[in-house]
């Protein structure tokens, strides 16, 4: 009788300690899918808020829906389709995006330009693990999971912490004024004295913004809402200004200087 007691107490205690470590663990499958939604959670919280409706972004994160609930029940399939829209939310981010992940005042865009990749490239791991190792469960995609959230919530404070160390500068009555809006630099013409002059740029979007002038060595940084100025020297003649990130949205401009 007491050895039944001590058999069946034992049984017991090994399914609590089964079902604790299971509880503990994660398989490589689940991690993925998870993954894949958080990516595409990411990349339509940010397009919503910038405030634009990007075509691009909107197919990725569609597709990265599908291949999430497709990597549910495909063993393979699934995940090679998240794996490859994993590595073009990536190369997305570093063609269009990546001035932004050196400010962290512009918070909308710069959690866009670093938590996307840092997302993508777990789910790019998980996919190694899926196609090894698809229904094992272990402390490897756990001990992932877990690195994936202190990386983000270590991303958030410094977006945070980025604007509210940001000093707004304040505009004088000699700055040239210039405004950012919905893409554009306004006005796109402007004209300074020849010597020095001092810029004072607003920024009125969401995403951060440059003012570069190659031919004068001016490259500034405006994040989104917020305002900057630059003091340079210029002789006369006409110099295009660019928005980095933007150039090839056509966003650009001309500084024409005269004689003073």
């Amino acid at each position: 009788m007491s050895n039944g007691l001590q058999q069946t107490a034992g049984r017991v205690g090994r399914d609590k300690s089964e079902g604790i470590n299971e509880a503990a663990t994660l398989d490589w499958r689940r991690l993925l899918v998870g993954l894949a939604l958080a990516l595409h959670v990411t990349l339509m919280v940010g397009m919503l808020a910038i405030g634009e409706f990007m075509p691009p972004i909107f197919v990725l994160a569609a597709l990265l829906l599908v291949g999430a609930l497709w990597s549910r029940r495909s063993p393979r399939g699934g995940p090679i389709l998240v794996g490859v829209l994993s590595v073009a939310a990536v190369a997305m981010i570093l063609a269009f995006n990546s001035e932004a992940a050196t400010a962290p005042a512009s918070t909308v865009d710069f959690l866009l330009a670093t938590v996307t990749p840092v997302i993508a490239l777990t789910a790019l791991i998980a996919v190694v693990g899926v196609l090894r190792r698809p229904e094992t469960s272990s402390r490897a995609p756990r001990a992932v999971a877990l690195t994936t959230v202190v990386l983000v919530g270590l991303l958030a404070g410094v977006a945070v912490a980025g604007r509210v160390a940001y000093d707004d500068p304040t505009a004088a009555p000699a700055d040239i004024a210039l405004t950012t809006e919905d893409m554009e630099f306004v006005p796109a013409t402007i004209t300074a004295p020849s010597g020095k002059a001092t810029m004072f740029v607003e920024n009125r979007d969401n995403v951060l913004h440059t003012l570069t002038i190659d031919e004068l060595g001016v490259d500034l940084q405006i994040p989104a809402k917020t305002e900057a100025k630059v003091t340079f020297e210029a002789t006369p003649g006409t110099y295009g200004i660019v928005c980095v990130p933007h150039e090839g949205m056509g966003m650009t401009g001309t500084l024409k200087v005269e004689d003073g």
